[in-house]
């Protein structure tokens, strides 16, 4: 009996060992060993953008007896190339006066749209003349502004449609466009195309000489 016992007590403790280890290995195994693996290869593709002039210089004829456009108004083109469609669009202005730059662009009270052109030959303007074209009260006085002329804005246009700004920033003379962007290795058009009119107050025929009136006109991905 005794020996019956003991045979049966080594059969126990040798069921409780293997068990044991058996355990020991499962749990081995499902903390620390995996039989796949993933591992993710990432590669960043900046957002990329090229603007350029399509002509870096447009011109039209002003009429001496009216301070008006004799013929089409001159129109800013652009070609925008990217591939990010998130992007906004900048646009800006700036007279060269005599007495150092101004913002070109403006909006009267009726957010109305305006560019200041200035006569930049031997009859520069000054700065506060570009201030009075851009004046609401008191109006505007060919007086006060020799040789600058405010014309109004008819139509800002991306990928052939007519393309509103989202807000105007005066104090930098601003526009923000958050057009939905077309991706295009060959560049979509954005145009800025100016009224034959200007602004009344802004033209006299004894104080806007003759000369080049200009501005330059900057579109950018980059606000100022």
């Amino acid at each position: 009996m005794r020996l019956k016992s003991l045979t049966g007590l080594l059969l126990v403790a040798t069921m409780i060992s293997t068990a044991t280890m058996s355990y020991a290995e499962e749990s081995s195994s499902s903390s620390g060993c995996s039989k796949s693996a993933d591992c993710t290869v990432q590669a960043v593709m900046p957002s990329c953008i090229c603007i350029t002039a399509t002509a870096p210089l447009v011109s039209g004829n002003l009429d001496c007896q009216t301070g008006k456009f004799s013929s089409a108004a001159p129109i800013a083109s652009y070609s925008v190339k990217t591939n990010d469609k998130t992007v906004k669009l900048y646009l800006s202005a700036k007279n060269i006066c005599s007495n150092g730059s101004a913002n070109s662009f403006f909006q009267d009270g009726a957010s109305n749209n305006y560019i200041v052109l200035t006569n930049t030959g031997t009859n520069q303007a000054n700065t506060s003349a570009v201030t009075n074209c851009k004046s609401i009260t008191p109006a505007p006085s060919p007086g006060s502004n020799p040789n600058a002329i405010a014309f109004g804005i008819s139509e800002f246009n991306y990928n052939s449609a007519v393309v509103s700004p989202t807000s105007f920033e005066n104090t930098k003379g601003q526009y923000t466009f958050a057009p939905t962007i077309i991706t295009s290795s060959t560049g979509i058009p954005f145009t800025v195309a100016l009224a034959t009119t200007n602004r009344a107050g802004t033209w006299g025929y004894e104080t806007d000489l003759a000369g080049n009136y200009q501005s330059i006109v900057t579109l950018s991905s980059v606000s100022l």
